[in-house]
């Protein structure tokens, strides 16, 4: 018996569907090994949570390379005050936490949580085609030359 298109088509059709199948099989097996690459090779390891608010802020503080007299300064309070809000004695208000997220250049939601540890300095370095780095206290861009 000579084979025809119809009995022919549904062979080929089941064909055509397995080949399908192990294309985008293949194709998600590339994509998941290029995610595990990617994710072994970056040295970025999720940042550990501070345990209280003292901490999460003296954190944030050494890493940005600030002292206490600085902050202090720029948010309008004694360092003494800023020692306090460090060793746990007592705890900023609304106004100076939102002082302090823009000081440290970070949301105020995320500015208790702990710094990652390759932050380095009071700026913050942005990528694109001119290296822009934003001021301290949250002012106009500054471009420079690099």
């Amino acid at each position: 018996m000579v084979p025809t298109i119809r009995t022919a088509f549904p062979a080929l059709l089941v064909l055509l569907i397995n080949i399908a199948l192990l294309g985008a099989f293949a194709c998600v097996m590339v994509l998941l090994i290029r995610a595990l690459l990617k994710y072994l090779r970056s040295d970025k390891s999720p940042p550990e949570q501070a345990k209280s608010l003292a901490e999460a802020l003296k954190a944030r503080r050494t890493a940005a390379g600030y002292t206490q007299e600085y902050v202090a300064e720029a948010l309008g309070v004694s360092r003494q005050a800023v020692s306090k809000w460090e060793n746990g004695t007592s705890e900023p208000n609304t106004s100076n936490l939102m002082a302090l997220s823009r000081l440290y250049g970070l949301s105020w939601t995320n500015c208790c949580a702990q710094p990652n540890k390759r932050q380095k300095g009071p700026f913050r370095r942005r990528e694109g085609p001119f290296n822009v780095q934003i001021h301290r206290l949250g002012k106009t861009p500054q471009e420079v030359s690099p």
